[in-house]
């Protein structure tokens, strides 16, 4: 009972200044903690939305990629059928050409032909880079001779006149044999005449003068 009614009521002063600060504190804390929540819930909303931005950036991603794929794909399938078309149509072409070519110079066993006499290579050959010409025009032509047979691609085993000697000649030293054709009255079929060679006339030489008494 030391302590009077005024130390009492000082203490009692002091006690109520603390509780109210102490309530001013704890509202501080909660409008504080009220702010973070908001910005919490701020801060989850855009998230969300970022989520949301970035889960259509990547759809359109994978849809522009498999556009992209499909395209390329579309694009490669269209230039190789392109170039198979292309392709196809040159083999085509030369495989044509190539039967052509083979058709106008095949021979077939027992088919007479002329041949290209010698030396009508000495200025043209084909492919290996000589001098080109035409050497079933531009040389005599011998024969007739009988394709024997088919030895090779271009290569053909033939008999020879006179003696029936046998050889084998390249496709461009032979070609068909047609005859010529003499004037038969309309409606006949006309017959193929051989041609034979004219012997050219013999020189007639005459001695000098100073050889005319000596008796021959």
């Amino acid at each position: 009972m030391g302590r009077g009614p005024k130390a009492l009521q000082q203490g009692y002063n002091e006690l109520q200044n603390k509780i109210e600060q102490s309530q001013l504190e704890i509202s501080k804390t909660l409008e504080d903690l009220k702010r973070t929540e908001a910005e919490l819930d701020t801060c989850t909303s855009q998230l969300d939305e970022a989520q949301k931005q970035a889960s259509v950036a990547i759809a359109e991603r994978s849809t522009m990629e498999q556009n992209a794929q499909h395209r390329e794909a579309s694009m490669k399938a269209e230039a190789e059928q392109t170039w198979r078309f292309r392709l196809g149509g040159e083999l085509k072409e030369m495989e044509l050409r190539l039967d052509e070519v083979d058709r106008s110079g095949t021979m077939t066993p027992g088919q007479e032909s002329s041949i290209s006499g010698p030396g009508s290579w000495s200025g043209s050959t084909a492919h290996n880079g000589r001098k080109a010409g035409a050497p079933k025009l531009d040389s005599q032509w011998v024969g007739l001779c009988r394709v024997l047979e088919r030895v090779g691609v271009v290569v053909y085993r033939v008999q020879l006149p006179p003696k029936g000697r046998k050889v084998g000649l390249h496709r461009d030293r032979l070609a068909p044999y047609r005859g010529v054709a003499s004037p038969q009255a309309q409606g006949t079929p006309a017959t193929p005449v051989l041609l034979t060679p004219v012997p050219l006339p013999r020189r007639q030489s005459r001695p000098p003068g100073r050889f005319r008494d000596f008796v021959w």
